[in-house]
C-alpha cells in the first residue's frame, strides 16, 4: 500500500513538487487549509501531516491556533509545520513535532528519517494508532490555555499542564458540559482567550476528550 503523506498550503503549485519528490514510495494527498482537511473528514492513515504555518484566508497563523491540536488529536500522527522559522518557537509547541524548512518537498527517505527520529525521542508516540488518553488531552488543552493566559491564571494552568490532578479534569469538565447545555456560554473565571474567542470549537475539541476517551 502506498503511503499517504497529508500537505496542507493554500498555494496550489507546490502540490505537484511535493508529489514529485515523494514519489514513488509515497503520495501526496492536498488541503488548501486545515479547515478544508477537517471538514471532509477524511480517515485515510496518514502517515503524517506537514502543513504551512500561515494562511491568507480565512487568516490563521497556526502556531497561534487550537486548530494545531485539533489536527494532532484528530489524525494522531506525527505534524510536522513546513516554515524555516524559529525552531526553538516550533519546539515549545505541545502539538507540532517539527519542521520541514524547504517548501517545495523533501524525499521519502528523509522523511521517514525524521519520524524514526521522533519515535526514538517518544517512544510512547511509537503507536499513533491507539487513542490518546483523557489525562494526555487535558495536559495538551492546559498547555495551550496557558500560552493564551497571564498571572496567577497562566501559573495555575502551567502546573495543571504539567501533570492534570482530579481538579484540573474537573475544571475542563465543568466548561465542557456549560458549553454542550447553555451554547456559547463561557463559565465565569474560564481564563482561556481562545475558549472565549471561539466557543464552538473548544466545544468541539472537549468533546472529543470527555466523549470520546478512557481515563
Amino acid at each position: 500500500m502506498t503511503a499517504l503523506i497529508c500537505i496542507i498550503t493554500e498555494h496550489p503549485s507546490l502540490a505537484p513538487s511535493w508529489s514529485r519528490s515523494l514519489a514513488p514510495h509515497a503520495e501526496a494527498v492536498h488541503f488548501s487549509s486545515p479547515q478544508a482537511l477537517l471538514a471532509t473528514k477524511a480517515s485515510s492513515p496518514f502517515v503524517c501531516l506537514i502543513s504551512a504555518r500561515f494562511f491568507a484566508s480565512p487568516p490563521l497563523d497556526l502556531l497561534r491556533s487550537p486548530l494545531a491540536m485539533h489536527l494532532k488529536n484528530t489524525f494522531s500522527c506525527p505534524f510536522f509545520l513546513n516554515w524555516p522559522g524559529s525552531l526553538q518557537l516550533i519546539k515549545k509547541h505541545p502539538y507540532i513535532d517539527g519542521s520541514i524548512a524547504l517548501h517545495y518537498g523533501i524525499s521519502f527517505a528523509a522523511l521517514q528519517t525524521k519520524i524514526k527520529r521522533l519515535y526514538k525521542k517518544h517512544p510512547q508516540a511509537g503507536d499513533f494508532s491507539a487513542p490518546a488518553s483523557k489525562k494526555l488531552r487535558c495536559q495538551q488543552l492546559f498547555h495551550h490555555m496557558a500560552q493564551q493566559a497571564g498571572g496567577e491564571h497562566r501559573r495555575i494552568l502551567e502546573r495543571f499542564a504539567g501533570d492534570p490532578q482530579e481538579q484540573g479534569i474537573a475544571f475542563l469538565e465543568a466548561i465542557y458540559v456549560r458549553l454542550s447545555t447553555q451554547g456559547s456560554c463561557v463559565p465565569a473565571g474560564c481564563a482561556s482567550s481562545y475558549i472565549h474567542s471561539s466557543p464552538l470549537l473548544a466545544l468541539k475539541i472537549l468533546k472529543e476528550i470527555f466523549a470520546q476517551t478512557e481515563k
